[in-house]
């Protein structure tokens, strides 16, 4: 029996409470990351980013040639049409055209997940930071999401990702992980390019 592709994840995560406290939800990724982790033995480096300047800092960092092996980028973030969002800072909003940018190749080849509200709304966008990184998969929701439907997707998504090591099978609609959660993933508009 082969065995299993390894992927192993880096995590970009927003405070979600910190602003936007009137929710009270403490929601966060690192339960879903630490099950990946033992179930699929892989590896997960997870950091919390407050502004432009944190993510700045840690797109910088993992350049590193010893994080090398990690190929799947979660950006657990908020996010608006084509941007992702931070909490402090003077520049809130970030483009996918200058995330992709500031990436300075870090996505090249690599998976890059958006789980943010509408990053994934214009298609074209979308696509010209796939193209701007050599990304080999990008994908996320082209719409406001439910907060737990959407981290039940993400969990869905990559139990699917660590089955394949031609991960572009699950671009297919036929794909199992597909038509297994087609509803769910339809109600999200959840897409992949």
């Amino acid at each position: 029996m082969a065995a299993k592709p390894k992927h192993n994840i880096i995590c970009f995560e927003t405070e979600w409470r910190y602003n936007f406290e009137q929710y009270k939800f403490d929601l966060n990724s690192e339960p879903l990351l630490r099950w990946l982790k033992e179930y699929h033995h892989c590896e997960v480096i997870h950091r919390q980013i407050l502004s432009f300047e944190d993510l700045q800092h840690y797109l910088t960092y993992f350049h590193k040639r010893e994080f090398q092996k990690y190929d799947i980028f979660y950006f657990s973030i908020h996010g608006k049409t084509h941007k992702i969002a931070f909490e402090l800072g003077e520049k809130t909003f970030l483009e996918l055209s200058e995330l992709a940018e500031i990436a300075d190749g870090l996505f090249s080849d690599k998976i890059v997940h958006f789980s943010s509200y509408s990053t994934m709304a214009n298609p074209s966008e979308a696509d010209c930071f796939k193209t701007m990184t050599g990304a080999k998969l990008v994908s996320g929701y082209e719409i406001t999401v439910d907060p737990m439907d959407s981290a039940i997707a993400d969990a869905a998504y990559f139990n699917a990702l660590m089955e394949y090591k031609n991960v572009s099978v699950l671009k297919n609609k036929n794909n199992p992980f597909r038509k297994r959660y087609s509803s769910l993933l339809e109600d999200l508009r959840f897409t992949i390019i």
